[in-house]
C-alpha cells in the first residue's frame, strides 16, 4: 500500500420503517375489505359495494401517506478508507448498515486505475464519481474480512459514488490525480 486516506462520507440509505406490525394489520384489513367488496359486486349489490369503497378510500390514502413517510431515504454519515495501491484503488467502508436485507456489513470496492474511463467532480453536491469497470466485495461482518458475502465482479460502466465533505476535497483529489494519473473533471 502506497498512501491511505480517511474520510467521512454520506450514503443514501432506505428509511427502517418502524411499526412493521400495524402495517401488516392494515394490508391484512385492507385486503378482507376489498374481498368484502368483491362479493357485493358479485351479489349484485352495486350501490353497497360503492359506498364500501368509498369509505375505504381516505384511510387507505391517509395510511399510506404515513407508511411511505416512515420509509423515507436519507443521507447518513459513514467512515470510509480510501487505499492506494501502484495500480488499483480500494475503497473501503468497514461498518455499514443500508437496510436493504445485508445487516450490518463492511464493503470493499476494488477500482484499477487503467480500468477507470472518467472521474468527475461535482462542486455543488461535492460528490466524486468513477466511471468505468470495478469490482465489489461485501463481506459479512462490519471490520472483519473474513466471510465472503457476496462478488460484484465484472461491474462493467458502472458508477461509483463518493460524497466528500468540503474540508476532505482538496487532499483527497490530488492524491487521486497522483496515483492514478487521470484528470478529475469538474462539474458546476
Amino acid at each position: 500500500m502506497l498512501d491511505k486516506y480517511s474520510l467521512t462520507t454520506k450514503i443514501l440509505v432506505q428509511g427502517r420503517l418502524k411499526m412493521r406490525g400495524l402495517v401488516k394489520v392494515f394490508w391484512i384489513l385492507f385486503s378482507f375489505c376489498l374481498l368484502l367488496i368483491l362479493f357485493k359486486l358479485l351479489m349484485e349489490d352495486k350501490e353497497g359495494a360503492i359506498k364500501s369503497l368509498r369509505g375505504l378510500i381516505i384511510p387507505c390514502l391517509l395510511i399510506s401517506i404515513a407508511y411511505f413517510n416512515t420509509k423515507r431515504t436519507k443521507y447518513r454519515p459513514f467512515d470510509m478508507n480510501i487505499e492506494f495501491y501502484n495500480n488499483f484503488m480500494k475503497v473501503i467502508l468497514p461498518s455499514i448498515e443500508m437496510y436493504r436485507g445485508q445487516g450490518l456489513h463492511s464493503e470493499v470496492v476494488e477500482i484499477n486505475y487503467n480500468e477507470i474511463e472518467k472521474m468527475e467532480y461535482s462542486i455543488p453536491l461535492l460528490c466524486l464519481r468513477f466511471y468505468g469497470r470495478m469490482r465489489k466485495i461485501i463481506y459479512k461482518k462490519p471490520d472483519s474480512y473474513d466471510e465472503i458475502a457476496s462478488i460484484d465482479m465484472d461491474m462493467k460502466n458502472n458508477t461509483y459514488y463518493v460524497n466528500i465533505e468540503e474540508k476532505d476535497k482538496e487532499v483527497l483529489l490530488e492524491k487521486l490525480k497522483r496515483y492514478s494519473g487521470k484528470e478529475i473533471n469538474y462539474l458546476n
